[in-house]
């Protein structure tokens, strides 16, 4: 019993507490590099909504069947019908 307490805790020292230390670590300073500045983010337009539609029969128990299949991208959208993020 004793044993595997002290294997819980060397397994905890050798692999947690190195992770931390690689953490803390900074890169170091550039003086003459120049100050970045976070990228302006410009606004995406919404895609269009398109659709694809394909027509198909099946044959079950001897009767065909004709179906048409019906893809594609709808988007969300609010109550004043503007495509929600």
């Amino acid at each position: 019993m004793k044993i595997t307490r002290i294997a819980r805790i060397a397994v905890f020292v050798l692999l947690v507490l190195p992770v931390g230390r690689l953490a803390a670590q900074t890169p170091p300073a550039n003086p003459g590099a120049p100050e970045m500045k976070p990228a302006q983010t410009l606004p995406v337009p919404a895609p269009k909504e398109e659709f694809s539609v394909t027509d198909h029969t099946i044959r079950l128990g001897g009767q065909i069947i004709p179906y048409k299949a019906t893809a594609g991208l709808t988007l969300l959208k609010n109550d004043a019908g503007e495509p929600r993020a």
